[in-house]
């Protein structure tokens, strides 16, 4: 991915930025999201640098997405895995979702507990699946109880 897509604050000379992206199967669908610091306030949203940093990652992975959309997730009663298990419920095959929110706090211990992590998943491996077809998926990769198995996409940014 072109380093211009990193914004200028947070640039330093001689460091990768890394950002985390996730390659989700969840109920057969493979959903590409991550975690984006920021808020929204009515139609408008907001995010931190670093935030602004991620979402042009995941938009710039060679994906051609069936659906984007932007998740605002907040503190409050119900668990953070019943939001994200919501979220994903909805979401076609190939989605990319920005779950928004308290990145370094309330989303940051807690998003990694919920996700399944097996393995990385290369951009050269993303290039090979066109996403025009249909995905086949091992269906090894189901077995879980919660029916959600994560990647981490391995990029230098």
């Amino acid at each position: 991915m072109p380093d211009e897509s990193i914004p200028e604050d947070v640039k330093k000379p001689g460091e990768t930025y890394m950002a985390l992206l996730y390659q989700l199967i969840y109920n057969h669908k493979k959903i590409y999201c991550c975690v984006a610091g920021g808020q929204r306030n009515g139609d408008e949203f907001y995010f931190t640098n670093v935030g602004s940093g991620t979402v042009t990652a995941l938009l710039s992975l060679p994906i051609k997405y069936t659906l984007r959309i932007i998740q605002e997730v907040t503190e409050g009663p119900t668990p953070l895995f019943d939001k994200i298990k919501a979220t994903l419920d909805v979401l076609p095959d190939g989605s990319a979702v920005v779950f928004l929110g308290d990145a370094q706090n309330y989303l940051d211990g807690e998003w990694v507990k919920i996700l399944n992590i097996k393995g990385k998943v290369t951009i050269d491996e993303l290039k090979k699946e066109s996403r025009s077809d249909h995905v086949k998926i091992d269906p090894k990769l189901f077995m879980k109880e919660n029916n959600l198995d994560g990647f981490i996409i391995e990029a230098d940014v």
